[in-house]
């Protein structure tokens, strides 16, 4: 739950108490809301009805997340505390479908929960002051696994005379998705009266929604799905208290009618005329609600609200993308802002040729005969880059070798993949999973199912009883053998992974099982693998690592073909994870969808980041990586298509000694990679800014803070900045975002120390940058050098250190960072020439921000020495070896 105060401009969330029951989190957290009314009278009066929250996948697998208190929630402070109404007496155990406020009496509250009925309280919705309302209502029988409802939305409207009441209007939907009824009382609920039913069928606990006009309670609008009997039947009116009902979907035939699926029904109070409907393509309104002929109008120009459920790329054009869409169908970019809409229905799994990209695949979604006798099993095809479009697959087929098996357990968005291997006439092999996984290599005209069965259609894939949910091809093949060998992995719904190395050998193709510890037993979402290293997969699972308590996580990787496995979760929240690739041009960097956005690993696993640079923490459920134009393309469910031009990876090290190995906090540091900032700028002057040529640079530490650090240097290929202070020791994140929006990540090791000295060569090693600094007897002091610049070679040589009279003394000025921190000053040692010696000063340089000085007293037994190492060791850490040449 998020709360504005500003209109929008912030956000406050609100997580809600701990649960009194197992898992003890905020009972908001991981909770899907259903309704939130607020008090007319007392607006810091707030109810929140709530339900179990659910994950889902690119396959559409639906799982319930495990919360444990829902139902309905009352606040009287604005948001700030919240408390359980528990109108059914059951702690919480039953989710609050709907709530309405009397607008006649606002201590009258009535509340529809799930599988248990409509419940009143005259009490302000108090717990242990509801009433079970019955009088003609649906009975649940006291045995809600037997309720003959499920989902209950109500709605309140004017009194119809002679009644002065509120009237209420209930709708209910069966457990099998129908509508079982609607119900109307004028007593306060005291009795119901059943009203005519617009349509019975079009999954209503998916879409349900009923409203009243608020000048008369007569008029009741309706809302549900499209079904193959009333295909215009997605909004319904009654002008007549539900007796009658006309359809008001279609329009008035010139600005076009409502999309399938409505969900949502809202009418301004002093506006009856005015309706918005919101429904699977968005939002609509219209400015005549209770005329004979509706005009509809839609407003979602400019609002990005698709459900993609999956995303192809062409090879090398980044402005050729197709994306499945639930219920909006299958759609292009072609590089403009309004994308071509190329197929309808539910757009499922999509794939592009990589050898011939006017190949292109979609599907809708699938089921298998045990419905209606007429199996959907397999994708459509086009030749024509997306024109015009061929079934090819199993619709309505029978048992026939050469096509899908119509009784196979099936996703209803089954996955599909492609080998880019294959080239030629028929192009790139693709593979389709059911319970068991078909390949076709003529474009889809012969689908043969792989591996050893009793009939013939392909082994079973699965621990008999789920379904594929994830495949991949590698497109190395194996040309030594015939036909030529040819690696395939699979994942499915119940936490199976195999791989074939012999995909073509069909019927004869051979598995193996190689699901083994630390893998959980939960559903497999998606494998990437690594173009480079046949042996190498990296795989993706949903869910919540309660689920599986003893085998956490959520990515993991092998480097041996299944022979073992690496949790790479890292510092990863415990959320389902629903799509993985691997980065071709680096494979050490991984990106993954999730359901709070993306994710970024450079450094294989250990540390990830989330891509927050305009992406929404929003369930993502595709990613895949375009190596022709270094970008990442992310398909949300619910919020479109993003993409993400990429840099290459960012190595962040010591500006001192070009270690990556350990960088203290303050420590000042140099990043490389390429496309950091779009000039060559440096600060101009203290205090050092934060920003240089739009280029900003941020540190997530351990503890998940972020902050921006002050920056020195910015260039293309290099940036120069301090790590900021306070940053927590332990693995963090540097992320470098240009002015044109390019993104680079490196991941560091920070440490309260972490010693690097200055060579005057710029190359953290040879001769040290710094001074000498004899005082005689007299305190004169003299500045003396250290190095000097040889026109000759170019480089800076050695000057020797005159250690004077035997009354002078001769201190080292060495220069360097990350070492500010020190425990004590007993703990900084300085080995010249072989002799340890005690240093005097070990702190910051004080003038220079990030810069740190070591002073260190020359005894003269040193002298005549020549050239020697200087070895500096900050609490038993040691900086790299420099050399100084002593007179």
């Amino acid at each position: 739950m998020l709360k504005s105060t500003d209109g929008g401009t912030t956000w406050q969330v609100i997580t809600g108490p701990l649960s009194t029951g197992t898992p003890s989190i905020p009972v908001f957290q991981n909770a899907a809301f259903t309704r939130i009314a607020i008090d007319p009278v007392n607006t810091s009066t707030i109810f929140a009805c709530t339900t179990f929250g659910t994950t889902a996948t690119a396959n559409s697998n639906a799982a319930q997340v495990n919360i444990a208190q829902v139902g309905v929630w009352k606040s009287t402070n604005g948001g700030a505390t919240w408390r359980n109404m528990d109108p059914g007496g059951t702690n919480g155990t039953f989710s609050g479908n709907d709530l309405v406020i009397d607008p006649q009496n606002t201590n009258r509250v009535f509340a529809g929960m799930r599988t248990i009925g409509v419940y009143r309280s005259e009490q302000g919705g108090e717990p242990g002051t509801w009433t079970r309302l019955a009088g003609g209502l649906p009975d649940p029988t006291n045995n809600t696994s037997n309720s003959p409802f499920r989902r209950v939305a109500l709605t309140t409207g004017p009194p119809i005379p002679p009644s002065t009441n509120t009237t209420l209007y209930a709708a209910f939907a069966t457990p099998s998705d129908n509508l079982l009824g609607i119900w109307r009382s004028t007593d306060n609920g005291n009795t119901w009266t059943q009203t005519s039913t617009p349509q019975s069928g079009s999954q209503a606990n998916y879409n349900l929604d009923i409203a009243t006009d608020p000048m008369d309670g007569n008029i009741v609008y309706y809302a549900t799905g499209a079904n193959s009997i009333f295909t215009d039947g997605t909004l319904w009116r009654s002008k007549d208290g539900g007796q009658t009902w006309a359809s008001i979907t279609r329009g008035d035939g010139v600005s076009g009618g409502l999309h399938a699926d409505s969900h949502q029904i809202v009418i301004p109070r002093l506006k009856p005329d005015v309706l918005f409907t919101g429904n699977d393509g968005g939002i609509w309104r219209t400015d005549n609600a209770k005329d004979a002929i509706v005009s509809w109008r839609q407003l979602n120009n400019t609002l990005s609200l698709s459900q993609f459920m999956s995303v192809a790329l062409h090879p090398t054009d980044p402005n050729i993308i197709i994306g499945g869409t639930q219920d909006n169908g299958t759609n292009r970019f072609r590089g403009n802002v309004a994308w071509d809409h190329i197929a309808d229905g539910d757009g499922g799994y999509v794939l592009i040729d990589q050898s011939n990209p006017q190949v292109m695949y979609h599907t809708y979604y699938n089921e298998n005969d045990a419905f209606d006798g007429q199996a959907q099993i397999g994708p459509r095809v086009s030749l024509s880059g997306g024109s015009s479009w061929i079934r090819r697959g199993c619709f309505g087929c029978t048992t026939i070798k050469g096509n899908f098996n119509p009784k196979d357990r099936v996703a209803f968005y089954a996955p599909m993949a492609l080998n880019s291997g294959f080239k030629g006439a028929n192009a790139n092999v693709v593979y389709f999973g059911t319970h068991r996984l078909y390949r076709t290599a003529d474009q889809g005209i012969t689908w043969t199912g792989l591996g050893q069965s009793a009939d013939g259609f392909g082994a079973d894939l699965t621990d008999g009883a789920g379904m594929i949910s994830a495949i991949a091809g590698h497109p190395a093949l194996d040309n030594s053998t015939n036909p030529p060998g040819e690696i395939v992995w699979v994942g499915t719904s119940d936490g199976n992974i195999q791989v074939t190395t012999n995909a073509g050998a069909a019927e004869n193709a051979t598995f193996t099982n190689v699901t083994k510890s630390p893998l959980p037993d939960r559903y497999l979402t998606d494998i990437a693998l690594d173009d480079s290293n046949s042996q190498r997969a990296v795989i993706s699972y949903s869910g919540f690592n309660s689920a599986t308590a003893s085998t956490p996580g959520h990515v993991f990787q092998t480097t041996n073909r299944g022979g073992s496995w690496t949790n790479i979760s890292g510092n990863l929240p415990d959320v389902p994870v629903t799509s993985v690739a691997v980065n071709p041009n680096n494979s050490n960097t991984i990106y993954i969808g999730t359901d709070l956005g993306v994710f970024q690993t450079t450094d294989g696993g250990t540390t990830w980041v989330r891509l927050g640079n305009g992406m929404p923490r929003i369930a993502t459920f595709m990613v895949r990586y375009h190596k022709a134009s270094n970008t990442l393309v992310a398909a949300t469910h619910g919020r479109g298509i993003y993409r993400l031009t990429t840099a290459n990876d960012a190595t962040t090290v010591s500006s001192a000694n070009y270690s990556a190995a350990s960088i203290a906090t303050e420590s000042i540091v140099a990043v490389f990679g390429s496309n950091m900032a779009t000039d060559s700028t440096s600060a101009s002057g203290l205090p050092l800014p934060t920003s240089l040529s739009g280029t900003r640079v941020a540190v997530r530490d351990s503890a998940g803070i972020e902050r921006l650090s002050s920056l020195f240097y910015v260039s293309p290929q290099q940036v120069n900045f301090q790590i900021p202070a306070g940053s927590a020791a332990g693995p963090a994140t540097v992320t470098i975002t240009s002015s044109d929006g390019t993104v680079a990540i490196g991941a560091i090791q920070i440490e309260v120390v972490a010693p690097s000295l200055y060579s005057a060569n710029a190359s953290g090693s040879g001769i040290a940058a710094g001074s000498a600094l004899r005082v005689s007897a007299a305190n004169v002091q003299t500045s003396l050098p250290i190095n000097t610049f040889d026109t000759a070679s170019k480089l800076f040589v050695s000057v020797p250190i005159d250690l004077g009279s035997t009354t002078d003394q001769t201190f080292l000025l060495l220069y360097g960072t990350g070492f500010r921190y020190r425990s004590q000053l007993s703990n900084v040692t300085a080995t010249i020439g072989g002799v340890t010696l005690p240093v005097q000063y070990a702190g910051p340089q004080g003038t220079y921000v990030g810069l740190d000085q070591l002073n260190i007293l020359l005894p003269k037994s040193l002298t005549g020495r020549g050239e020697v190492d200087v070895i500096i060791t900050v609490d038993n850490k040691q900086a790299n070896k420099l050399k100084v040449r002593i007179q």
